[in-house]
């Protein structure tokens, strides 16, 4: 099987775990797909599906979907790897999604846009996903031309997304940052670049293992690449202030902090049922231990791939089996026991 994009380690900062870019295009030809019959979508659908697969270079590998026919834990999956949104979550009928082999690449059709593209690369790789998805947005235009204002520029479901109809993310891990008493203010912090955070997964920072996607919501009025440099500057001020508490705590509670990573290791290392939340917290105190130097294993983990992986949906795909109530806690605690690396004897 060939490997996920999030199963390759990524370059760059140890504080950004992943980046990905959205951009939202609709048909000059066609209604918005909500005003479309029921009749009429789906046969959008299917020849755009045909079209985008016989046509776009970056889709000749791509797998064709009709959301309807797909088995709904499917569709939860990925929901949880931020393929599909809500939306086309809870209203599957009349859309259809490409995803490329290793899933780096995706295309949701007639959901709430007719075209909604996505490029995810680990790491903090703006500059290669912009390049990718910038060659993908080409080409697909080059098939159908995009509904477009002069003025507003693209237009798009949401007005909210009226503009460039870009939407660029990185996941970060802030586990210091998270526990610091400023950091219910960030967000007013950020928000005047334009720029907002929430937790990855969940609503909690318990439940996200300290991950926290940052993403951009100001798209009137700005370029593309002005969304870019805005957000890798304020990851590198972010990451800045997360490694300087890092060495902080490192460095007056060194023995306290390797004694969290060490526990930390012996549960995730020998428990027989692990639970989501669990399973996060003691990751992330793992994953920011190895970088400062707290611990260290006899080969590098790749942690964000783990938390990935542990989420209820990957973690049924990859068992090939429905898991319920214990046995999804039983499979994570199997998968974890065999997925970490042992720690050296120093």
């Amino acid at each position: 099987m060939d490997k996920l994009w999030y199963q390759e380690p990524g370059e760059g900062s140890d504080v950004t775990a992943a980046c990905r870019i959205r951009l939202f295009r609709n048909r000059a030809d066609l209604k918005f797909p909500w005003k479309l019959t029921a009749e009429e979508c789906g046969h959008a659908t299917d020849e755009m599906l045909q079209a985008l697969s016989e046509k776009v270079p970056e889709l000749s590998d791509a797998g064709a979907f009709r959301m309807e026919q797909m088995e709904e834990e499917k569709l939860r999956t990925l929901y949880e790897k931020a393929i599909l949104h809500k939306g086309s979550l809870q209203h599957p009928d009349g859309a259809g999604i490409l995803i490329s082999r290793d899933e780096s690449i995706s295309v949701t059709i007639n959901s709430e846009d007719h075209i909604r593209m996505q490029v995810s690369h680990t790491g903090r790789e703006f500059r290669k996903v912009w390049s990718i998805i910038n060659a993908l947005d080409d080409a697909i235009n080059q098939i159908y031309p995009y509904a477009f204002d002069d003025v507003l520029g693209y237009r798009t479901a949401y007005p909210t997304n009226v503009g460039t109809g870009m939407k660029a993310y990185a996941v970060l891990h802030l586990p210091q940052l998270a526990e610091s008493a400023g950091f219910s203010e960030l967000p007013g912090e950020i928000g005047r670049y334009g720029v907002s955070i929430r937790p990855a997964f969940g609503t909690a920072r318990e439940e996200s293992g300290d991950l926290f996607v940052l993403f951009n919501q100001k798209t009137l009025g700005i370029s593309e690449l002005d969304i870019i440099q805005i957000l890798d500057n304020v990851i590198g001020r972010l990451t800045e202030r997360e490694k300087k508490l890092r060495q902080e705590a490192a460095g007056r509670h060194r023995l306290q902090m390797q004694d969290v990573c060490c526990k930390a290791y012996g549960t995730l290392r020998y428990a027989q049922l692990m639970s989501q939340k669990t399973a996060m917290q003691l990751l992330s105190h793992l994953w920011w231990g190895t970088a400062e130097g707290l611990v260290a294993f006899r080969t590098e983990p790749d942690f964000y791939r783990m938390m990935m992986e542990i989420q209820p949906g990957t973690l049924q795909e990859m068992a090939g089996r429905r898991l319920e109530g214990v046995d999804c806690d039983r499979e994570r605690a199997l998968y974890l026991r065999k997925r970490l690396p042992e720690l050296t004897e120093e």
